[in-house]
Parts: C-alpha cells; structure tokens; sequence
C-alpha cells in the first residue's frame, strides 16, 4: 500500500515537471502573443516560470532519490 501511494505520488511529481516543459514549448510557439501581455506580466512569465520549474526539478529529484533509496533498503532486508 505504502509503495503504490508512493508510486502514484512520484508520478505526479513526474506530470508536474513534463507540464512545465509543455508550457516553455507553448510560449515560445506564442512568443509574439506572450510578448503582447502588459509588462510586468511578461517579466513574471519570463522569470518566474523557470524559477518554479528549477524548484520542481529540484524537488522531483530529491524525492525520487529517496525513494529509490528506501525500495532498495526494503528490498534487502527481505
């Protein structure tokens, strides 16, 4: 039970990042668009995405780390 909960929990993280990416594509499809937004707008999308997008990575691979760390722990001691 705790590993399928665990599991489920690494996948979204894994959504979470593969969703930033999509939005990085999509803006610079629509750059001319993105560039259209008023200015502070398009200073927070230009810096705050890849700010939260490095704090997810980040995050992702604290986590999955750690959990490979523990299945690997649990599975010696069977």
């Amino acid at each position: 039970m705790v590993n399928g909960r665990d599991m489920e929990f690494c996948c979204l993280q894994i959504a979470r990042v593969i969703l930033f990416i999509y939005l990085f594509i999509h803006m610079a499809i629509h750059f001319d668009q993105v560039k259209q937004v008023f200015p502070l707008g398009f200073y927070c999308l230009l810096t705050v995405s890849p700010v939260l997008f490095a704090m997810n990575a980040f995050w992702f691979w604290k986590i999955a780390k750690g959990l490979i760390k523990t299945l690997s722990k649990a599975r010696h001691t069977q």
